[in-house]
């Protein structure tokens, strides 16, 4: 299952949920529409209310928001996505990009709902390598053992060596097999002021491309790094979806002013 909040760049005030907010498109604030896309098999979203609009009257009646519909989080939203899709569904993943795996509450209550994620996180997110040697003492064999100090994993990732990186073949390419280079270690992640439970810190630098991933796991050791790999690259599978959207269904000119309407629309 894939999770994606997804924007959708609008002028003017009056489209129901626009406001200046997060564009992952754009990589900066706009003026859009948020939408929170669950992927699988079947097709689910909802649209993202920020809170000045949950909390305007005039503009809720205007574009029809049902009263029972409050602020909430685009992760609390995926969870209510996934509450109401996902039984029955097989599924062996939750991926998702980094506005989902930054909060620690979202990665919480997937761990709550035995649900195996692994999710994206920005790289000046801040982990424990629990696979390194502690430090000494200040006085031997006195006071309390000193704990690895935390750093960020983009600086963990450069300071490995070479040997540490793990050649693996994603898929065939239309120009050739789809390589990655990764390498995996436990840690504890410090998000939001809070030292969390032990994950798996997966690290994927795209071969040829200065590009690299950071995502954090609670798949169990005896799963592979190439599995991981592979369930983090469907991620961006996603994409393909919004493109044949856009060019078979028109989403990309897809002009949904009211709540009703961005619900029930077809397209969406």
């Amino acid at each position: 299952m894939v999770i994606d909040p997804r924007s959708f760049p609008k002028k003017g005030t009056e489209s129901c949920g626009v406001g200046r907010q997060w564009s992952g498109r754009q990589g900066k604030l706009d003026n859009c529409q948020v939408g929170v896309f669950l992927a699988y098999a079947p097709w689910d979203r909802r649209l993202y209310l920020p809170e000045d609009w949950a909390e305007d009257t005039a503009r809720r009646e205007k574009c029809h928001v049902p009263p029972e519909i409050k602020f909430q989080e685009k992760w609390r939203i995926a969870l209510d996505l996934l509450d109401r899709t996902w039984p029955g569904l097989p599924h062996g993943w939750i991926v998702g990009n980094d506005e989902l795996g930054r909060p620690a509450n979202f990665r919480a209550a997937l761990r709550w709902r035995t649900e195996r994620y692994l999710l994206d996180v920005p790289c000046n997110t801040t982990g424990r390598d629990l696979e390194q040697r502690r430090p000494r003492r200040r006085h031997a064999g006195r006071g309390r053992q000193r704990e690895v100090p935390f750093q960020r994993v983009d600086h963990w990732a450069k300071n490995q060596p070479e040997s540490r990186w793990e050649r693996i073949t994603v898929r065939d390419g239309e120009k050739g097999p789809l390589e990655v280079n990764a390498m995996t270690v436990r840690v504890r992640a410090k998000q939001e002021n809070r030292i969390g439970p032990e994950e798996r810190l997966v690290v994927i630098q795209s071969v040829g491309e200065s590009r690299t991933d950071y995502a954090l796991t609670n798949a169990e050791a005896k799963v592979p790094l190439a599995e991981m790999v592979r369930a983090q690259r469907q991620r961006h599978r996603v994409d393909k979806v919004f493109e044949t959207g856009n060019g078979e269904a028109g989403l990309d000119h897809c002009e949904v002013r009211s709540w009703m309407g961005w619900i029930r629309n077809p397209i969406l």
